[in-house]
């Protein structure tokens, strides 16, 4: 399962949604989709990005506690998201070229391991 972001929720992501039991919302000026589907992290963003998007930045807490509840709302807790170290080990940076504000691993790992 993964979360895919994007500025705005395009009739595409709202097709695509209701055409494979995804769900889309708003929050903020942000459109979310979650994509109940097992595939792996690269997967996930390859297909957030065909569709215009990325897998999900969670740059603040309360950012975190609005989407763990709309997570848990549908009995999920575990989603990819756009935080990664492929590039560099134990250097997280958001999948949409966003700033990591965490700065240190210690922090990094706040999101790493969270359970959505």
């Amino acid at each position: 399962m993964y979360l895919n972001v994007l500025d705005k929720c395009p009739d595409s992501v709202q097709l695509h949604a209701t055409a494979n039991d995804d769900y889309a919302f708003m929050m903020g000026h942000a459109c979310y989709e979650i994509v109940p589907t097992e595939v792996t992290w690269y997967q996930a963003e390859s297909q957030c990005r065909s569709r215009g998007g990325h897998l999900t930045d969670i740059l603040s807490s309360s950012t975190l506690s609005i989407l763990k509840r709309r997570l848990q709302f549908f009995y999920w807790d575990r989603v990819w998201i756009g935080l990664t170290d492929h590039a560099r080990e134990n250097h997280f940076v958001w999948s949409s070229g966003n700033d990591n504000d965490n700065g240190d691993s210690d922090n990094d790992d706040t999101y790493n391991n969270t359970m959505l």
